[in-house]
């Protein structure tokens, strides 16, 4: 995650400064984990916007829909969103075909289900409901923290304080982060 938003930034400030990536690809990104950062790497392929003449290649799998159909020549923000749409699956996928897939239902549980429906947003066929990169970004820095962040039990109650042996209790509890919960006792 943490990588993945890196490379998300990376391509922003591209971005920001009035250039599209165009070819990217996993295998134009060089990455490093301890600490974790990201370099862009064949950056022949990045060009001015304002350059209409601009001649930008794809890699294999990474495609954007209006560029294969043809009702697009030159790449944009929206067309490296996209491509970053499938870097974050393919990413944080596992599995056999995982380098060619599209498909964002393999991050269910893997993020939360907003950060599903953004990056489902980015690999759209609709330009207009792509996030933006700033979108992009945050959806990983949030599901990165929630992860990186301890569960935080604020509270945990009984229903009743005594029971009988066998009788039902209800558990209440307050926290803020965590997916599940393991309540253990003398009897299991």
């Amino acid at each position: 995650l943490a990588l993945l938003a890196q490379l998300v930034h990376a391509v922003g400030r591209l971005h920001r400064h009035g250039a599209v990536y165009g070819d990217l690809s996993l295998k134009n990104v060089a990455l490093a984990v301890r600490p974790p950062r990201v370099k862009l790497l064949d950056c022949d392929a990045a060009a001015a916007l304002a350059d209409r003449s601009r001649v930008q290649l794809h890699s294999p799998f990474f495609e954007p829909p209006e560029n294969a159909s043809g009702a697009q020549k030159l790449q944009d923000e929206l067309t490296d969103i996209y491509k970053l749409g499938i870097c974050i699956i393919r990413g944080l996928g596992q599995g056999a075909g995982v380098s060619q897939t599209r498909d964002p239902s393999s991050l269910i549980g893997v993020l939360d289900a907003a950060g599903v429906e953004v990056v489902t947003r980015a690999v759209g066929s609709v330009r207009s409901d792509r996030p933006t990169v700033g979108e992009l970004f945050d959806c990983l820095e949030r599901n990165l923290l929630a992860k990186a962040s301890p569960p935080m039990l604020k509270g945990a109650w009984l229903s009743r304080e005594a029971v009988l042996r066998g009788a039902a209790v209800e558990v209440i509890w307050d926290c803020d982060g965590g997916r599940q919960i393991e309540i253990s006792g003398p009897g299991g």
